[in-house]
């Protein structure tokens, strides 16, 4: 009988999950915690207070990495998961675990489209509302470089002017009509 020996991934989660070692976050915004069931995990998470009118300053969490234990990982931005388009390598050390979260940490998240306010009664199916009160479109990847608005939800304003001008009463309509009775005169 063979025991298998722990592998150095499995001995640095084990060391970062129990406490044993504390990686370096980017700044105070962003935490760790430590996960059990259903399975062992480590999440490391950036997260802001943001104010929602009927319950006050609530938790919203920007950006989540999520780590199994082989420290194989799952990124969220606004609660969605996304498909990184540079994956950073990991390796089995402290270094590389900090070097990932450094690196989402340096992604840029899409600002969203118009606040939700200025188009509240409207429902599109390209687009949802966020967490951050915003429309988003449904093509938003959220991780851009470059611009602050990724040109899915920059598309949005367009797309809200022409549905509000579509649903606008036209003049038409707006004109009320008189009847005007006429006496008949009868020579």
């Amino acid at each position: 009988m063979t025991m298998e020996m722990p592998s150095l991934t499995n001995e640095l989660f084990d060391a970062i999950h129990s406490g044993e070692i504390c990686p370096m976050l980017p700044n105070k915004s962003w935490g760790i915690h430590c996960a059990e069931i259903p399975e062992k995990c480590i999440v490391i998470s950036e997260v802001v207070m943001q104010h929602v009118s009927d319950t006050g300053l609530v938790p919203l969490y920007i950006k989540q990495i999520v780590f199994d234990n082989k420290l194989n990982f799952e990124v969220y931005f606004l609660n969605s998961r996304i498909v990184l388009k540079n994956r950073p390598f990991i390796g089995q050390t402290i270094a590389g675990f900090e070097h990932v979260v450094a690196y989402i940490n340096s992604l840029k998240l899409c600002a969203g489209g118009p606040d939700i306010s200025q188009y509240s009664n409207i429902k599109l199916e390209c687009a949802y509302k966020d967490p951050t009160d915003k429309w988003r479109h449904n093509l938003c990847t959220l991780e851009i470089s470059g611009a602050e608005v990724c040109e899915s939800c920059l598309s949005l304003g367009e797309v809200f002017k022409r549905h509000a001008q579509r649903n606008k009463p036209s003049a038409k309509s707006r004109k009320v009509v008189k009847s005007v009775k006429r006496k008949r005169v009868i020579f």
